[in-house]
């Protein structure tokens, strides 16, 4: 069997990589490409930032994929904190082809999403955890100002099954529950409308 140590420094704990999810707060979705944009913009003031240790993993050497596994993925922390995350593909450098691996787990979660506690800075539907589900699933939303919003879920025929939300809401990130008890099992879509207020 092959293995891996991993050495952190004393007092130091090691960065869990989920590959993708770049601000750690459970889900890959837009956050994670805007924090990824951000934290570049940055490291052109701080080089320091852009490099760091690599992960190391067993099977690099057979598996070309193995650092975007949608798995949990031990790290040796950066110069700063968030750099061990922003390496989503493992290589102990921070560029564009981070881009990829939020881009092969997107929307995948681990565990259950955090709130959003950031300003929101572009509308967006953030998709639904758990998927697959039985019989709920949360579907989550992001507005930048106060909005009027129509979030419908619709059968793979195009038929509305359900209305979960229309009318005025607050700027932020929201969820809604679909519930799809006494619904035949298949697919389903989330169709949302948002018209800026502001």
């Amino acid at each position: 069997t092959s293995t891996a140590l991993l050495i952190v420094p004393q007092g130091q704990v090691p960065c869990v990589v989920w590959p993708g999810d770049v601000n750690n707060d459970g889900i890959v979705n837009y956050g994670d490409r805007s924090g990824l944009n951000r934290y570049i913009l940055q490291a052109n003031l701080n080089p320091t930032w852009i490099m760091g240790p690599g992960r190391y993993r067993p099977d690099a050497a057979t598996n070309p994929l193995t650092y975007l596994m949608w798995e949990p993925q031990p790290s040796v922390p950066w110069a700063t904190p968030e750099g061990c995350y922003m390496d989503t593909d493992g290589n102990g450098t921070v560029n564009g082809y981070d881009y990829i691996a939020i881009r092969v787990n997107w929307m995948r979660t681990h565990g259950t999403p955090k709130a959003s506690t950031g300003v929101v800075e572009t509308f967006a539907l953030e998709g639904n955890y758990p998927n697959p589900f039985n019989p709920t699933t949360t579907i989550r939303y992001a507005l930048p100002e106060r909005s009027e919003v129509e979030l419908r879920v619709l059968d793979m025929l195009g038929r509305e099954v359900a209305v979960l939300v229309r009318g005025t809401v607050e700027a932020g990130v929201h969820t809604a529950v679909f519930d799809a008890r006494g619904l035949e099992s298949g697919a389903y879509t989330a169709v949302v409308r948002m018209t800026g207020l502001e």
